[in-house]
């Protein structure tokens, strides 16, 4: 066994080398000479004891091989070696080494920036303390977010009774986007504001890099406090340390600045992705803020020695116990226990594996499409082989010759390709209104790049391996001949075919893919939203809090439509508290009843949208029945019980209260009972999709600002003529003439909130359309690549042809012929495996069945059309070459 310092002298003479061999060579001199001299004196001239020495020495060249390899490290110097050749090999054929590396460049990049989101969504924990112990604890299974939070007295009454968990803290989802005011020398601006328990910060090992936390006192007083996010520091503080006990006015009263949060807790991308988080302010988990019903989203921290499975088993449990008690005013609790980080990421998950799959069919075809190329190229290199082999040379030696080859395009493609991934990596991680949680984690780290390694290597072995098997397995005295340089071997040819077949198989699983998601995306866009978009633009108004009484709030809405309305542009314009596709108080719900129902029945819970008359005719909401909600429908604000209260109810909610009604019609005038009033039915409208395209509401109904005049917070929406940013300018000066201190920068169009909506769809289908591309490219040209050296290496046989009469259009379409065999195969194999694969990602398409005829038929016609087409530009080449010129080539 070779020991250190044997190791370390050998390693020193190989970057020593130069002395070595000086020294060596001497030495080999001097004992030639002295044997040279000994022959000399028994009577022998000079040159024949000098070749007498050399014939007694055995060898100069073998006796210094022998001599390396007990000097150095053979096997890395023969590495260096092969390094060099296919140096020197690739820039003698730059045009291929480009077009290899480009292509490897553009596959890696691919990969790497797909396992780089993979890697910070599903592989890298969460950065927070013992991120494993964390879970989330939802209230059910259902997707409404009042049905995901737990009221404060059940959160209290779980903690004190669980045995699994160290700690329960919470925060309130309910929170709107840009729902504070803040004074300031710019004029007011609007921030967001995340309400969270004492312990919230401290449960996630989250601490102020500045200033300190939320003391018990505080959050039970409900002092004027407030954390800044590190972002919020920075922007408007510009990180002056100092910021610590100065004062803030957020919604008119004075807040005091505790501390700062550190950069790494980014909360709305880990918590609410698509929304910011500016501040945090403290919620008190006591009995003012129970009354207010379900409210918290539940983080817990597990006992060590405590699994998911036993804290489920335990809450369900304890679940049990609180629902039996039936407390007044206590909502039901079903516990559901969730590891945080699956809660956080585990949407992203099944497009994540799409997209990895897809990445994987890309990385095949790049390295088929390479393995032909190379396959073609080790083909015109047959006489160097052959004479390497003449030489001595292995053919062990030659395999790892071209194997290096290949590893070096790989090497080198990679290397630009990481490159690119670093590009694709930073437009990612900027990327704040993507609703994907932990973009801001993704990065190039180490193993990233050691990812990228890897798959170079595997690339590279693959797409190299079987051309340097053909290669080094030809016969010195086959390739010597010079018939030889014009016949490629049958087994190559067979093998170019077998690249085609997969390249377009492959192909055509990539194309299947991007149509099913295209028409998924289409369909999506297509879905009737109940609502209309376009040229609709919503302010969010937020009044003072407890310090306007009812009418007065009727009143300050009244001037602010008043003002808009009167601008030239604004065709309509309305109030709503729940914006279709924004981030507001779309899940509230309010159980109902028939009012002909007893008592003892249960009730639905409908989601409720406080809205005024000019609502309406804005979005466009159709009525099915009855009319719509209008300004006149005033109650008396004190609400006595003889005033004529209406609601307007969708189709959904008309079904369940009183299925046993032909049509809408039927249900008008009826009587609907919510928290002990009643309300006349006066109109029915067909359902809206308020939280994503894909899916309706359910059940819906719509009561009026003006008989529930207590909502601070609420969108002004306005239709305009034409594009609404051409409307902006003239509807800021009409609103600051009435409400200087509005903030006028959150302005969101309809059609911005769809595309918001779609996002992830769209992403995903737009990283599908590039990886199918490709795909598709790299497929196509191995088709004319395969034609064209076809048509090449048979110069003189389609000259003797066109000689003996054959027509320049028979050669052609012969030639094109001999791509229908693997087009065909190709193309039957690929629709096998899009089927088998479109059976999978069923789940993540809308409306379209992953068996769609017309994807399928577009997918396999436009891959053959292609490759035909493909395959005609060289074979017309071929047919048009000169009859004499081919004729006279060896």
């Amino acid at each position: 066994m070779m020991g250190p310092r044997e190791l370390g002298r050998r390693i020193r003479a190989i970057f020593g080398s130069r002395p070595f061999e000086d020294d060596l060579s001497a030495e080999i001199e001097v004992h030639l000479e002295m044997a040279t001299e000994d022959y000399i004196a028994q009577g022998m001239s000079p040159r024949d004891a000098r070749r007498a020495a050399l014939l007694d020495f055995g060898g100069v060249e073998q006796a210094k091989e022998l001599h390396r390899e007990t000097r150095g490290l053979p096997f890395l110097e023969q590495l260096g070696n092969d390094v060099r050749l296919a140096f020197r090999g690739l820039r003698r054929d730059s045009k291929l080494a480009v077009f290899a590396i480009s292509i490897v460049a553009l596959g890696i990049a691919a990969s790497t920036l797909v396992f780089s989101v993979t890697q910070a969504l599903l592989i890298r924990p969460l950065p927070f303390n013992d991120p494993e112990r964390l879970v989330w604890v939802a209230n059910g299974t259902s997707s409404n977010l009042s049905s995901q939070t737990i009221q404060v007295d059940n959160v209290l009454d779980l903690r004190e009774a669980s045995q699994t968990f160290s700690e329960m803290e919470a925060f309130n989802p309910f929170y709107g986007a840009g729902d504070i005011h803040v004074d300031g020398t710019q004029g007011p601006q609007r921030i967001t504001g995340v309400p969270i328990t004492e312990g919230f910060l401290s449960i996630l090992g989250v601490e102020p890099i500045i200033g300190r936390g939320f003391t018990h006192q505080e959050v039970i007083e409900r002092e004027r406090v407030v954390l800044l996010s590190y972002g919020l520091w920075r922007g408007r503080y510009n990180g002056d340390e100092e910021v610590v006990g100065q004062t803030i006015r957020l919604n008119g009263e004075a807040t005091t600045i505790i501390g700062v949060l550190p950069r790494a807790f980014d909360f709305p991308r880990l918590f609410s992705p698509g929304r910011d988080a500016d501040v945090f302010l403290p919620f008190a988990m006591d009995a003012r803020n129970n009354r207010r019903g379900n409210t918290l989203a539940v983080i817990g921290r597990l006992n060590p020695e405590a699994e998911v499975g036993l804290a489920q088993a335990e809450l369900k449990q304890l679940g049990e116990v609180i629902n039996a008690k039936e407390i007044e005013r206590r909502n039901g609790v079903h516990p559901r226990v969730i590891p945080l980080h699956e809660r956080i990421s585990g949407d992203s998950r099944s497009s994540l594996f799409l997209l990895n799959g897809a990445v994987a069919v890309l990385m095949l075809i790049v390295c088929a499409n390479l393995s032909n190329l190379l396959l073609a190229r080790a083909t015109t290199r047959r006489k160097e082989m052959a004479l390497h082999t003449a030489l001595g040379a292995s053919r062990m030696r030659l395999i790892r010759k071209l194997l290096c080859e290949s590893l070096l395009l790989s090497g080198l493609g990679t290397a630009l390709g990481v490159l690119l991934a670093v590009v694709g990596v930073e437009w990612l991680s900027q990327l704040k209104d993507a609703g994907i949680p932990l973009l801001h984690q993704v990065q190039v780290d180490v193993w990233v790049v050691l990812f990228a390694a890897g798959l170079a290597t595997l690339a590279g072995v693959l797409f190299g391996v079987f051309p340097a098997l053909q290669a080094s397995s030809t016969a010195p005295a086959e390739a010597m001949r010079s018939e030889s340089r014009t016949t490629g071997s049958p087994a190559a040819a067979r093998a170019r075919q077998l690249l085609v077949v997969s390249e377009i198989a492959l192909a055509c699983v990539l194309l299947v893919g991007v149509g099913l998601f295209l028409r998924s995306l289409l369909a999506a866009l297509s879905t009737d939203l109940g609502f209309e978009t376009e040229n609709v633009v919503a302010l969010r108004v937020d009044l003072p809090r407890g310090t306007l009484k009812p009418e007065q709030r009727i009143a300050r809405y009244d001037q602010l439509l008043a003002a808009v309305r009167a601008t030239p542009q604004v065709v309509s314009a309305g109030l709503t508290d729940a914006l279709p596709l924004g981030d507001n108080f779309g899940w509230r719900t309010w159980s109902s009843r028939a009012a002909e129902w007893t008592e003892d029945q249960d009730g639905v819970s409908p989601l409720v949208r406080i809205v005024d008359g000019g609502y309406w005719e804005t979005l466009g909401l159709r009525v099915l029945a009855g009319r719509a909600l209008q300004d006149s429908d005033i109650a008396p604000l004190d609400m006595q019980a003889e005033a004529d209260r209406v609601v307007v109810i969708n189709e959904t909610l008309a079904k369940m209260l009183w299925p046993e009604a032909e049509n809408a019609n039927q249900v008008l005038s009826r009587r609907l009972v919510n928290g002990g009033d009643e309300y006349r039915v006066v109109g029915v409208v067909s359902e809206a999709r308020y939280f994503n395209l894909e899916k309706a509401s359910g059940p819906e109904m719509y009561f009026s600002i003006r008989q529930i005049p207590y909502i601070n917070s609420i969108d002004l929406v306005m239709r305009t003529e034409g594009d609404p940013a051409s409307a902006l300018a003239g509807i800021r000066q009409a609103l600051t003439a009435v409400a200087p201190e509005l903030p006028m920068t959150s302005f969101r169009t309809m059609d911005g909130l769809v595309d918001r909506a779609t996002f992830r769809r769209r992403a995903v289908l737009g990283i599908l359309a590039g990886f199918g591309g490709f795909g598709f490219l790299l497929a196509v040209l191995g088709v004319y690549s395969v034609i064209a050296y076809t048509a090449a290496q048979n110069r003189r046989e389609l000259g003797v042809r066109l000689a003996f009469g054959a027509t320049r259009d028979r050669v052609c379409r012969e030639l094109v012929q001999r791509t229908m065999k693997p087009l065909a195969l190709g193309a039957l194999a690929g629709l096998v495996g899009a089927l088998w694969l479109a059976k999978a990602v069923a789940s993540q398409l809308y409306v379209v069945s992953p068996n769609d005829p017309l994807t399928l038929t577009t997918a396999t016609v436009l891959l053959v059309a292609s490759g035909m087409a493909a395959a005609y530009i060289p074979a017309r080449r071929a047919a048009g070459l000169e009859i004499t010129e081919a004729l006279r080539e060896d």
